[in-house]
């Protein structure tokens, strides 16, 4: 959240755009691209910063590059990714704990 506040405080003017046939997800969440004031997409810094990934089951023009720079995130162990390995060792010792 912190992220996305320094990017784009409270009451920061943004425009979306959004892809036909895609407008929300199953949940109801509305599915956009966010564009800042500056031009920037948010949703590319959000991915590129390891905050987000695309969803491959909703059509994204963007999809690929998406994913390519989710996997470089992912690599680079940035944003929450710094928390993948911490994670996965405790579910592991939470799993083996329940093996035996």
């Amino acid at each position: 959240m912190e992220f996305v506040l320094q990017l784009c405080p409270v009451g920061t003017i943004v425009t979306l755009y959004t892809e036909p046939g895609n407008e929300m997800n199953f949940w109801g969440r509305q599915l956009a691209y966010v564009v800042l004031p500056d031009g920037t997409y948010l949703n590319d810094l959000l991915i590129q910063n390891g905050y987000a990934k695309a969803a491959s089951e909703y059509y994204c023009k963007e999809l690929s590059r998406y994913q390519q720079e989710n996997w470089t995130s992912k690599l680079e162990k940035r944003g929450l990714y710094t928390l993948s390995e911490i994670f996965q060792k405790y579910i592991l010792k939470w799993f083996l704990h329940l093996t035996f």
